[in-house]
């Protein structure tokens, strides 16, 4: 199980602070310029250590894979190693909580009488042994040839789901592979920039920060992945 003590609790409690004033989850979104930054470990475990903290409460915290095309937290809690450590997951259970998710299919699929088949076919949530933590995954062995899929802005599924948890991670894909995680950010409480060590100086850190912005989000600094430890600090 992750250790308590683990160098991203303290960042975890910064990104948490202050709690929203109406008492819903936090929908704190990890996004980095480039790949190969450690976005996705660094979402993972900040998402481990929010459920460890709520789930004696009897609440969980939520890990959105934002990737569709990667789908890298799911795979990872079913891997021999993440099963080992966190448990066998339960699942599928539906992602969408009863509104229009984050994804869209097109055109539509239908059953065999015809009908238009719920978007909750496509997003799976899976509860992780008993960590506290659901992971969501999009289950594209439903997709069918001649159809596509996009991510779209859909404020009242993540207002959905901070009704549903303490705490909600996004894993957003970087930047230099697509800006999807710009149609989440102004939806967000705060966006966190994960840059390697090294490269927290470098202008693409401003000027994500300055992007993140542009679309009415809320850049909450730089996460300094420096590979067993962690800083957290503001951009100017």
């Amino acid at each position: 199980m992750i250790d308590s003590q683990h160098p991203l609790q303290s960042v975890l409690a910064q990104l948490c602070s202050p709690p929203r004033g109406d008492g819903r989850a936090p929908v704190l979104v990890m996004l980095s310029a480039e790949t190969g930054a450690g976005t996705s470990y660094v979402a993972r475990h900040l998402a481990l250590l929010a459920a460890a903290h709520y789930a004696p409460y009897g609440q969980r915290a939520a890990l959105i894979d934002l990737d569709l095309t990667n789908q890298g937290q799911a795979a990872f809690f079913r891997s021999h190693e993440g099963q080992t450590e966190f448990g066998v997951s339960q699942g599928p259970y539906d992602a969408t909580f009863g509104v229009e998710p984050f994804w869209q299919v097109s055109p539509d699929g239908v059953d065999d009488q015809g009908h238009r088949k719920s978007t909750a076919l496509y997003g799976g949530l899976h509860l992780i042994g008993s960590t506290g933590l659901a992971v969501t995954e999009f289950r594209w062995s439903e997709i069918k040839a001649g159809q596509t899929v996009h991510i779209t802005a859909a404020r009242e599924y993540w207002n959905a789901v901070r009704d549903h948890f303490a705490v909600v991670i996004v894993d957003a894909p970087a930047l230099d592979r697509t800006d999807i995680a710009l149609t989440v950010v102004p939806e967000a409480d705060k966006t966190a920039i994960i840059c390697s060590n090294g490269r927290a100086s470098d202008a693409t850190q401003k000027q994500l920060s300055d992007r993140i912005k542009a679309e009415n989000g809320r850049c909450a600094g730089l996460i300094v992945n420096a590979g067993p430890a962690y800083s957290h600090s503001q951009l100017a």
